[in-house]
């Protein structure tokens, strides 16, 4: 996302912007159940991180562009890998919920857990989840071309839906690339494969650390389908690490490695951590 960029703010159409807030979405366990939706139906990516909370960020961010006016973010900086198939952006939030109005499309339709009608979105930045009027929770919310909006309902399935706890190296057929491992002390949850296909050019793999921390490490073929872009307002760091480039924001590391796309975020950690990681990937030997 580009907007703030000088030399593409007057070209940066309002159609693109549509589909950029459609798409806003971290790498990261919280979202994995998204970003699994977007893998499998094989939609090229733009993932963000929400300035916040992600009920409201649910909300705001799939309204309609005339709701909004001008950008929501204000891009601080931009780093991207050498094939520029992985965009991180440093950025501003220009949201305010305290301000922002309730869309006229959703008054009557959003209600807490115990039935009561939502009617601000300051109120619902403070929620976990949101519900219908029937009791049922919604999963996303959607909007057609000619304006009328849609609630998704979360379904039935668990959030662990598309997780295979064999081995790495029991699942590897599938994988039409070597999948990059972590070595010990880090330890082997479960794979992520997102797909009912033979095969699949994107993965994940869940790890944890020695105190119990979850590390989830996002995989993918390096094709122009596969790129994405990310970004939250935690500063960037760039790091030579071996003749690769390595991006760290907050927690979150972004890299291009052995013709992958890889994004490995591990929740509390710090640079030295997020190093000490990446040191401890190497290709699966089988």
């Amino acid at each position: 996302m580009k907007r703030n960029d000088p030399s593409s703010v007057d070209s940066y159409s309002e159609e693109q912007l549509i589909k950029d807030l459609k798409n806003l979405h971290a790498p990261t366990r919280v979202d994995k159940q998204e970003v699994s939706k977007r893998m499998k139906q094989k939609k090229k990516q733009s993932f963000k991180k929400p300035a916040i909370a992600s009920v409201a960020a649910l909300l705001i961010l799939t309204l309609p562009f005339t709701s909004f006016g001008e950008g929501i973010y204000d891009t601080i900086r931009q780093v991207v890998t050498p094939s520029k198939s992985i965009v991180v952006n440093e950025e501003k939030s220009n949201v305010d919920t305290n301000t922002l109005a309730f869309p006229e499309e959703l008054k009557g339709k959003l209600f807490d857990k115990n039935g009561n009608e939502m009617k601000s979105v300051k109120q619902l930045e403070k929620m976990e989840a949101v519900y219908n009027a029937d009791g049922q929770e919604i999963d996303s919310i959607s909007y057609d071309e000619n304006g009328g909006v849609h609630l998704q309902l979360k379904k039935d399935r668990g959030e662990d839906d598309y997780a295979v706890h064999a081995p790495v190296e029991k699942l590897a057929s599938r994988l039409t690339f070597t999948p990059l491992v972590l070595s010990e002390p880090y330890a082997y949850q479960c794979s992520y494969l997102f797909t009912d296909e033979p095969t699949t050019d994107t993965a994940a793999f869940l790890y944890t650390t020695e105190d119990g921390r979850e590390i989830y490490i996002d995989e993918r073929v390096a094709t122009r389908e596969n790129a994405y872009e990310t970004g939250s307002d935690e500063k960037i760091e760039e790091i030579n690490r071996d003749g690769v480039k390595l991006i760290v924001q907050g927690s979150s590391l972004y890299f291009e490695r052995d013709d992958l796309l890889v994004s490995l975020n591990a929740k509390g950690a710090d640079k030295d951590e997020l190093l000490a990681m990446y040191d401890h990937l190497a290709p699966l030997q089988q």
